[in-house]
């Protein structure tokens, strides 16, 4: 995540409301050089708005040239996304505005426009243009960062493993769940320190309790299951799934194929789970979606590569 673009974003005048924060919520996927990437479905969740009002907010964020098209896309899960660029070299838009209207506040006195002496007054550090006046520990991160060359994956990583826990649940799931609520509770307990593999092994035991096999029977919010804590019921169920090696154990090849294609996000979601069967040569997925994901990614480079759904 680039830290300078979020704050660029931040700063600027953008055409609306919906505009701005996606803008600002993009800009968290944003590289050093200020390429980034994310789906619209997950953008509009991190900004509240719908779909529809997403596209359209990059519509109008490219026709008030605060987003470049870069003509190229990212495939993700089958999917091109577009890579749009930060043009950060252009400055921080109502930063002066920023300064002029802190400075007319009545906790302040004078009312001379503020100088680069003078911004330190008002908790703000003046930027330095000159690559010589970083520290090194500042050079050492911003080099880790655009190294990296995946801004933003851990995030997407944590999506795609909320889209498998929603695809682990009951068939009613997402019809009775706020899928907004339902992520921030998910992220949430990933902040606390549970690990995607036992929510989702919890939410698949849940699934298939029997419970959630009655006819009559709705099952309860994701967001509930989630946020008061009912997926603790079912680890005992899911303790096989969650005692299961993790980490991709079969052909090095083929793990590289999906990173190299779809991301290391999408590689420890759909591909680290996988049962390598060696006397088949196969791969075994836990659920059908993980098949479909891992078929579409690796169809092009292991045409005879065999992919099934069993017990893992």
């Amino acid at each position: 995540m680039s830290g300078e673009a979020v704050t660029w974003a931040k700063a600027q005048k953008a055409p609306t409301g919906s505009a701005k924060a996606v803008l600002v919520c993009l800009a968290a996927y944003a590289d050093a050089e200020g390429i980034a990437w994310a789906s619209v479905p997950l953008l509009a969740i991190e900004a509240d708005i719908d779909e529809r009002s997403v596209y359209r907010a990059l519509a109008r964020l490219k026709g008030a040239q605060l987003l470049e098209a870069t003509g190229e896309n990212k495939l993700h899960r089958g999917k091109l996304i577009p890579l749009y660029r930060y043009p950060l070299e252009r400055g921080f838009a109502s930063t002066r505005e920023r300064l002029l209207a802190e400075r007319a506040s009545p906790d302040t006195v004078s009312g001379e426009d503020p100088s680069p002496d003078s911004v330190s007054g008002l908790g703000v550090t003046p930027c330095q243009s000159s690559p010589d006046t970083v520290s090194p520990k500042e050079k050492g991160n911003y080099q880790e960062e655009a190294q990296d060359g995946r801004a933003g994956e851990t995030r997407n990583a944590r999506f795609e493993a909320f889209e498998a826990l929603e695809a682990a649940g009951p068939k009613l799931w997402l019809a009775v769940s706020d899928r907004a609520t339902a992520w921030a509770a998910f992220q949430a307990l990933l902040a606390a320190g549970e690990t995607s593999g036992v929510l989702i092994a919890c939410a698949a035991a849940y699934a298939a309790s029997p419970l959630c096999k009655r006819r009559d029977y709705v099952p309860m919010p994701i967001e509930k299951f989630l946020g008061f804590g009912r997926w603790r019921a079912f680890v005992e169920g899911a303790s096989s799934a969650i005692a299961r090696p993790t980490g991709w154990t079969g052909p090095a090849d083929i793990r590289a194929a999906v990173v190299a294609g779809q991301g290391e996000g999408f590689a420890v979601s759909w591909l680290d789970p996988a049962h390598w069967d060696e006397a088949q040569r196969r791969i075994v997925c836990r659920t059908s979606l993980a098949v479909e994901r891992l078929t579409e990614a690796l169809r092009t480079a292991f045409r005879d590569l065999s992919i099934v759904r069993g017990e893992t």
